[in-house]
């Protein structure tokens, strides 16, 4: 039985948990130690800001749609796929974000090299509500 209890055992669990737990364990067969290993890579990972692993009980102040939003903002020309990866959440709820981030000329979507690649609509996100308000609280706390 482990012992080890993961910050993140839930069902909305980071997409790399499982693979990165199934490939360890191939190798390892301690199942604290696989859970410990993983744990650790993923935590490494999000400090080198290559995805977004944080704990579960954190409360999450951006909807989905805000959070590809800022994804956009801080990483444009991305892919679904690449931000899927990121955020740890799937295609098709990267892919609905889009959708209606899109339809509210937030996000533009470019072909480069026969992929899509998205980024935030500097026009439009500037003036935002929620993102001009955001931005000013930023500058009065700087």
């Amino acid at each position: 039985m482990c012992n080890v209890k993961s910050r993140h055992d839930s069902q909305r669990d980071h997409a790399l948990r499982k693979p990165l737990e199934t490939v360890v364990g191939s190798f390892v067969g301690d199942a604290e130690l696989v859970k410990k290993i993983v744990e650790d890579v993923l935590s490494t990972l999000d400090a080198q800001n290559i995805i977004s692993y944080t704990v579960h009980n954190n409360i999450n102040l951006l909807t989905p749609f805000g959070r590809v939003l800022s994804l956009l903002l801080e990483r444009p020309n991305l892919t679904v796929r690449e931000m899927s990866t990121f955020l740890g959440v799937t295609e098709a709820n990267i892919n609905k974000a889009i959708s209606k981030l899109m339809s509210e000329n937030l996000v533009l979507r470019t072909k480069k090299n026969g992929r899509y690649e998205y980024r935030a609509n500097p026009d439009t996100a500037s003036e935002h509500s929620d993102l001009r308000r955001l931005i000013a609280m930023i500058i009065l706390l700087t």
